[in-house]
């Protein structure tokens, strides 16, 4: 592990990490680990993640006035990074998630609550 990481220059911090993770066996998560970093790194950097999945791809002129809703949301300092995602099953809207807050507007969603209320008895 260590010529591995020597032949890819990385740094003292890095190869102890790895050799932690060696150690106690969760080698098999280090993609959870880089993922974890990711996030605590856009957080400390003031950007924020935006999710946006539809049931097609959007136009630029779409995700552009997607992009200048969700900004209206944020603080001063933050800066919108915007995760676009495409899911056919939605069936259409979309679903937005920006930090904590999340807003399902996809068809599938509102099916769903509108085949729950006619199945409940009167």
């Amino acid at each position: 592990m260590n010529e591995i990481l020597t032949h890819l220059k990385v740094g003292a911090h890095t190869t102890n990490l790895f050799d932690t993770l060696a150690e106690n066996n969760r080698l098999a998560m280090t993609g959870n680990v880089v993922k974890s970093f990711q996030e605590l790194m856009t957080a400390h950097k003031g950007q924020i993640v935006g999710k946006v999945t539809t049931a097609e791809k959007m136009d630029a002129s779409t995700e552009q006035e997607v992009r200048k809703v969700l900004q209206s949301f944020l603080k001063q300092g933050q800066t919108l990074q915007i995760e676009t995602k495409v899911d056919a099953g939605i069936g259409g809207g979309m679903i937005v998630q920006v930090g904590d807050k999340y807003i399902d507007m996809s068809v599938a969603t509102k099916k769903r609550k509108l085949d729950a209320l006619l199945e409940m008895p009167v």
